[in-house]
């Protein structure tokens, strides 16, 4: 097979070491794993988070807690979101397993809600209003959760009037 290399392959070694983690986005068959194996071989861990995703975003976006610096991004498409106190970057995290059983900290469903009520602006409204949709319909969501992490990042009226609307 021969490889064809990408335009971005530049971008992501530029920042490789800047961050943790390091995701490709994309629609499925354009040898997003077989880029990053090119680029790394077997020196990182890979997580495939297929199927989980209808929407590619036209933006890379990374949370990282303070004193987390990396050297100044300048590409458009990506952006840096550094929170000042540990504790709130904290909230509403969890611990889950990949396919490999590694655990990866990430932030759960009422977390994700609540960072998607904040940015509103920034999102497509349908994206949000599935994401919403997807989030009531669910056995497992936890209300009560989402408000006390609301609460906790000052996002509670919003969220309370979002949540109102979304039930019916």
């Amino acid at each position: 097979m021969i490889y064809i290399h990408r335009t971005i392959e530049d971008f992501i070694l530029k920042n490789a070491g800047s961050f943790p983690c390091i995701t490709l986005y994309g629609p499925r068959q354009v040898d997003k794993s077989t880029t990053a194996d090119v680029l790394f071989g077997n020196r990182f861990k890979e997580i495939t988070l297929d199927c989980l995703a209808d929407r590619v975003p036209d933006v890379i976006e990374a949370t990282a807690p303070s004193g987390y610096h990396p050297y100044k991004q300048k590409e458009k498409h990506f952006v840096g979101r550094f929170l000042r106190n540990h504790s709130i970057y904290m909230v509403g995290t969890t611990t889950i397993k990949t396919m490999y059983d590694h655990p990866v900290l990430a932030y759960g469903m009422e977390r994700a809600i609540c960072e998607l009520v904040k940015e509103r602006d920034s999102y497509d409204p349908e994206t949000f209003l599935k994401a919403l949709n997807r989030y009531v319909e669910r056995k497992d969501a936890d209300s009560q959760k989402l408000y006390e992490i609301a609460d906790t990042l000052k996002v509670s009226k919003q969220v309370r009037e979002i949540m109102e609307i979304v039930r019916f």
